[in-house]
């Protein structure tokens, strides 16, 4: 693929395993660089804009929010790869902590349930 602009909406959603609707909403909100239109008004997209959304889409995938994808891509779009694997790893622990948290609130939960035993109703009325 070249720097020309070459994907129609339709080829970027597949190659980036996406929806339509997801690129159109990845464009509008400035994760993607806008596409140049076709005489025919296709959107056509250029293999800098699909290395984007395959950035976008991967983390997407694994939960992280805009304004960290959004931190990534600019380090990236600076020239400074290793702050955009600092962004992600930062947000990695936020998810761990947030895991750990999950862990021992469940834990808690187990104990005070079996503390109350079935003879305690946990519906009120």
């Amino acid at each position: 693929m070249t720097d020309r602009p070459s994907l129609r909406t339709h080829d970027l959603a597949l190659a980036g395993h996406i929806s339509v609707q997801q690129v159109r909403n990845y464009e509008t909100s400035g994760l993607i660089p806008q596409a140049q239109r076709s005489p025919k008004g296709y959107r056509l997209y250029d293999e800098h804009q699909m290395r984007r959304l395959r950035v976008v889409a991967l983390l997407r995938d694994a939960g992280y929010p805009f304004n960290a994808i959004q931190s990534v891509l600019d380090e990236l779009a600076a020239g400074r790869p290793e702050k955009a694997i600092v962004a992600v790893e930062k947000r990695r622990e936020e998810l761990t902590r947030t895991s750990w948290s999950c862990i021992e609130a469940l834990t808690s939960f187990q104990h005070y349930v079996s503390e109350c035993g079935p003879q305690h109703s946990f519906v009120s009325g």
